[in-house]
Parts: structure tokens; sequence; C-alpha cells
């Protein structure tokens, strides 16, 4: 009898933890969509950093990460992205294989000199071709 409930109160615990490692996992991800949609105020890149390192994210040395399961950024799917907090906090989602016009609409971004661009609720979100060849959606972070 005294197994059966060691066995059962386990099985709880175990059902506890998952279920929280899968809130942490959900946060997480909101939180990176949101930094890369630039729905972030200012002063989260610690937040990001940690969200990065709960969804397990790959990180190489120049900041760049690389997520297991994609994202979703205006309903595109982001596997990769770049963070900085030099003077500034900047996120930014490499979108492969995306067209411009195509990201620049689904973002609802203006154009502007051959890119897109609008002043978001805190900072300024953009869309432009990057390494010559992919599309990448960028956040600046200033309020």
């Amino acid at each position: 009898m005294k197994i059966k409930r060691l066995v059962l109160i386990a099985a709880s615990i175990c059902i506890g933890l998952s279920a929280h490692a899968k809130d942490a996992k959900l946060a997480a991800t909101a939180t990176i969509e949101k930094a890369l949609s630039c729905e972030l105020p200012k002063g989260k890149y610690k937040t990001v950093q940690k969200a990065l390192s709960t969804l397990g994210a790959k990180a190489s040395k120049d900041g760049e990460y690389t997520l297991s399961t994609p994202v979703n950024v205006f309903g595109l799917q982001v596997t990769q992205l770049s963070i900085s907090n030099d003077d500034v906090e900047i996120y930014i989602a490499t979108l492969p294989g995306a067209k411009l016009d195509e990201v620049g609409k689904t973002a609802k971004l203006k154009p502007l000199a051959g890119d897109y661009s609008s002043n978001v609720a805190h900072g300024t979100l953009s869309a432009a071709i990057r390494n010559r060849t992919e599309v990448a959606l960028s956040c600046v972070v200033s309020k």
C-alpha cells in the first residue's frame, strides 16, 4: 500500500514539474515573439536572454541564436535570431527564404527607400535585406 502511495506521489510531482516546464517554455516563447515584434519596453534584454536559455537556444560567439522549435512573429516562422545590447537593445529575426515585400506587408510596415520601417510603441520595427540575400526583421528598442 505504501509503495503505491509513493508511486502516486512521485507521479504527481513529475506531472507538476512537466506542467511547470511547459508553462515556462510558453512564457519564454511569448517573450521572444514580443521582442522580435518590438512589443517589449526598454530594459528587457536580460529577460530575452533568459527566455532564449529556457528554450535551449544555441548561441554563437557573435550573439546569434538558433532555436530548435520556431517562434511565430507576424505569422512568420523564426528559428534564427540575434540580440545585442551595446548602446541600445536590438532584436533581429533572420527569415531565410522570405520575400522582403511579404514581410513588410505582414508586419504592417511602411515602405521606406527599398526597405520597410515603422515607429511602434517601443521603438522602430524594420524589414530589410541582410547579408545580400536574407530578409531580416529588426526591432531597435527606444522606449
